[in-house]
């Protein structure tokens, strides 16, 4: 029996250290990723939002948030990502905050896909561009971002959610990064 309560102490007391050595962000509702102990920004964007219409609007129409640059200054190798960071207002759940999605790249541009509707105004499928993430507590009102799948080659981008309407023009912060 004392032999099991000190493993269960030392396996809560590692998990414990684990998480003081993250440090806490000055900022609520930004996301941070963790290098060398040091909280760092990822490139931090003013997106406009577009809306693109297929076929003079008979074929619907997509909404992106476009970056006017071919890819971002920060960069992470593919399979050696770092932790990334919240901390959010009192009372949110981070479920509801935040969303990740990869670019689509064309021509100089990175377009972050947010939605698509047919012409009568159905939703389509765009999944395929949203990573799935979750969240793991590291203290009141700060957690860590968990990525559910290994990321591919390309753009991506941590994106707040938005209660608003969309208007084209409009212009939001969004966080980038880039998998090589």
């Amino acid at each position: 029996m004392k032999k099991e309560f000190l493993i269960i102490l030392l396996v809560l007391s590692s998990i414990s250290i684990a998480f003081a050595q993250i440090p806490e962000p000055d900022f609520n509702n930004k996301p941070f990723y963790l290098e060398d102990n040091t909280l760092k920004r990822f490139e931090t964007v003013n997106a406009t939002i577009d809306i693109k219409l297929k076929g003079m609007g008979y074929g619907g129409a997509d909404y992106y948030y476009t970056v006017f640059s071919k890819t971002s200054t920060t960069k992470f190798k593919g399979g050696e990502m770092p932790i990334f960071v919240i901390k959010v207002e009192d009372g949110v759940d981070p479920e509801d905050f935040l969303t990740l999605v990869k670019a689509k790249v064309k021509r100089k541009k990175r377009l972050f896909i947010q939605g698509s509707r047919t012409m009568t105004g159905s939703t389509r499928d765009k999944s395929e561009y949203f990573v799935p993430i979750a969240y793991e507590k590291i203290s009141k009102d700060y957690y860590k971002i968990i990525i559910e799948q290994d990321l591919e080659i390309g753009e991506y981008s941590i994106i707040r959610k938005m209660n608003t309407e969309k208007q084209a023009g409009v212009q939001v912060k969004i966080y980038c990064f880039s998998v090589n």
